[in-house]
């Protein structure tokens, strides 16, 4: 048979397999009819040309946690009954930390790491906080797989004054939501996921380009089917190149249609359709009132009735909030504002009625109420509860914050605080008072410090059994007897002491031996003896 023609099964891949010869010239085989491919929702088009940029989110896990910060960091969860490390941002990966493997061993490399469990409602809030940023620069916004969200440029590069402008702009939107994100640019949405995740800061412009960019990436961005992967590791195919080389009605049957109408889509040879994000609208409903309303009785029946509107709202389109504003109109006054804050979100109708109903009792009318109005104006989009929040833990990280709110309902929106542990060994400047703030308003800033914290089992914050949990406001002295100090009786003393000696440099210097000690009554307490002076002094009384 003479070399006079080759028969390419992808078309642009230069160095494609030479499977068949024949003696006369045959016309290259494409992956698709050479006739123009129906539109879909993911095939905006731009002048005749299509062009995608996708923002991936490297570290989803910890930018969710608000983990992006110079101390060592890492987002955990369970795996067949161990604690692994699920992601961590650059710091604990300096110091050798990696996804896969357990807690224990990330701690064993990284003294000082910080870890929490991973929380996958707050990356889907974290991922439509970007797609509702790209939405500024572009009307085709998609959620594209775990991290990542592309939009279609190619029309808009005209209006932002071409394509390095429109990029600074997306950097600057993008950049307010306070994650750490990587571009990718391509002809198609799948390639541009494709090298934002593998070749970040790589712009392909012409799908020309894209065999070459495509030939070196793994073989497992064709898929995440795992018997699939076996099988392609098996089968020595390791990255996209080897791949291109099989004959394309030999791969579909060994490996299935699924792979090779991936590499079409990524190719920019078939066309891709997923579906399109649509910014939430805002809610707001309102019921007049036949006779003025004075009381909480006659309140709360319209009340119900709009809240529950609002709940089935928010069902409808599996969203929640953190605030939703009541208004209270009246004839000749301005309107009353109630706003009804939550600490995590939330989209039940009875617990904002029971807010409202706290907020109520509180508020002076300044005349009879002619209508009520419910504007909720901030949701954004919540993975569907599971079974998993039947069990003890997830049951009490959910009505700590309802407990929460409803002080602050009943008290006012400043009134309440937590303490938090400060790295001081001193007892008296070993934790701080931090006041819990208004968690909508940090949420509209993409800030995570104003939601409280959920007291969940943490290693890294186990109380210190030798210390009591109840502190006196100031050290009282205590009387001497023989040697031996006396609360109610003379104590005893364990027999190894816990040395502090701290503080010199900022006046506040102690030089004290702290015992446990227990009088004849059984009574635990924490005392001290001042090296400088000899005295002792009661300073704390455990449980």
């Amino acid at each position: 048979m003479s070399d006079s023609g080759t028969l390419t099964l992808f078309p642009g891949a230069e160095h494609a397999e030479t499977v068949a010869r024949a003696p006369r010239r045959q016309a290259p085989l494409a992956l698709v009819p050479p006739a123009e491919a129906p539109r879909t929702d993911g095939d905006a088009q731009a002048g005749g040309r299509r062009l995608w940029l996708c923002v991936h989110l490297p570290n989803l896990s910890v930018s969710a946690l608000g983990g992006d910060g110079r101390s060592p960091f890492a987002a955990t969860e369970e795996r067949k009954g161990r604690v692994v490390v699920a992601d961590a941002n650059r710091a604990a990966a300096r110091a050798g930390v990696r996804p896969g493997m357990t807690l224990a061993a990330a701690l064993s490399l990284c003294h000082g790491l910080r870890h929490q469990v991973r929380d996958e409602a707050a990356e889907l809030r974290l991922q439509n906080r970007i797609a509702a940023a790209a939405y500024r620069l572009s009307g085709t916004v998609a959620l594209y797989g775990p991290g990542s969200v592309v939009l279609e440029m190619g029309a808009s590069l005209k209006l932002f004054g071409g394509f390095g402008r429109f990029l600074e702009q997306a950097r600057a939107e993008i950049g307010k939501c306070g994650a750490c994100f990587v571009f990718g640019v391509a002809p198609a949405a799948r390639a541009a996921a494709w090298i934002a995740r593998h070749c970040p800061g790589r712009y392909v412009l012409f799908e020309a380009e894209l065999p070459a960019v495509l030939r070196p990436l793994p073989a497992d961005v064709l898929t995440r089917d795992e018997k699939l992967l076996e099988q392609l590791e098996k089968s020595g195919i390791r990255s996209v190149g080897a791949f291109l080389r099989l004959p394309r009605e030999g791969a579909a049957r060994r490996f299935g249609p699924g792979l090779v109408r991936a590499l079409d889509e990524a190719l920019g040879r078939a066309p891709e359709s997923f579906s399109l994000y649509a910014p939430p609208e805002p809610f707001c409903a309102v019921e007049e009132f036949e006779l003025p309303v004075e009381g909480w009785t006659q309140l709360r029946f319209p009340a119900v009735r709009l809240l529950g509107r609002l709940e089935r709202y928010l069902l409808r389109r599996q969203a929640a909030t953190l605030e939703v504003h009541c208004f209270l109109r009246h004839s000749r006054a301005p309107a009353t504002v109630l706003r009804l804050a939550t600490s995590r979100h939330e989209r039940r109708a009875d617990r904002f009625l029971d807010l409202l109903e706290k907020h109520f009792a509180r508020t002076v009318l300044p005349a009879p109420a002619t209508a009520l109005a419910v504007r909720c104006g901030d949701v954004e989009i919540l993975p569907p509860e599971n079974l998993q929040l039947l069990d003890g833990r997830a049951s009490a990280s959910h009505h700590w914050p309802d407990l929460v709110d409803r002080l602050r309902a009943r008290l006012g929106e400043d009134r309440l605080s937590h303490p938090r542990p400060v790295a001081d060994h001193r007892p008296e400047r070993g934790t701080s008072e931090i006041r819990i703030g208004i968690p909508g308003a940090a949420s509209r800033r993409g800030k995570r410090g104003a939601e409280i914290p959920t007291p969940t089992p943490n290693p890294t914050l186990t109380p210190n059994p030798a210390r009591p949990f109840w502190l006196l406001a100031e050290p009282a002295c205590l009387q001497v007897k023989e040697g031996t100090p006396r609360w109610r009786g003379a104590l005893a003393l364990s027999r190894l002491p816990e040395r502090i000696e701290q503080g010199w440099w900022d006046g506040f210097d102690v030089c004290r031996d702290y015992y446990l000690a227990r009088n004849p009554a059984g009574s635990r307490l924490w005392v001290f003896r001042d090296r400088r002076t000899g005295a002792w002094y009661l300073h704390g009384v455990f449980a």
